[in-house]
């Protein structure tokens, strides 16, 4: 079987879904094709990707909160465009120096099966323990912050 392109079609060239669909077209003609597809339908493209990410920021928060539904695990404040995820242990740089942000670090926490070190937490929260256990590094706004508090009280004593 062969591509409309020429190239003999094989699991190493040609997707799972396409053989189900009876598809016979090459895993470089299927991006090309969907290249095409996004830029003729940049709006639609658009809000299909808003929905996706919605749905799995969504799903994440929900299995990081208290109930089933997304939630601050310390106030319960739920409006979702303030809840974030936090590294329970305090280690999300790690995650930062491996390129793994917010969308990212959803698919592979989910993708791994939702495993244990997260926390969803509002961005008050979130703060207030980044703060109270020192987990904010040096050079950072926190850093910056305090060095004004100390000069504030030095200039006022």
């Amino acid at each position: 079987m062969n591509c409309k392109c020429g190239v003999e079609l094989s699991s190493i060239n040609w997707y799972q879904s396409d053989k189900k669909a009876y598809n016979y077209i090459c895993k470089k003609c299927r991006g090309i094709q969907s290249k095409i597809w996004v830029n003729n339908n940049v709006q639609r493209y658009a809000l299909m990707t808003k929905k996706h990410r919605n749905k799995l920021k969504n799903e994440v928060l929900s299995k990081y909160s208290s109930n089933d539904k997304p939630e601050c695990r310390k106030c319960g404040y739920s409006d979702i465009r303030a809840l974030s995820l936090d590294h329970i242990n305090g280690q999300g740089f790690k995650d930062r120096e491996i390129g793994l942000f917010s969308h990212g670090l959803y698919r592979k926490l989910k993708k791994e099966h939702f495993p244990e070190g997260y926390q969803t937490l509002c961005m008050n929260c979130q703060m207030i323990k980044k703060i109270e256990n020192g987990e904010v590094r040096k050079g950072g706004i926190m850093d910056k912050l305090r060095k004004l508090d100390k000069l504030k009280k030095d200039l006022y004593k």
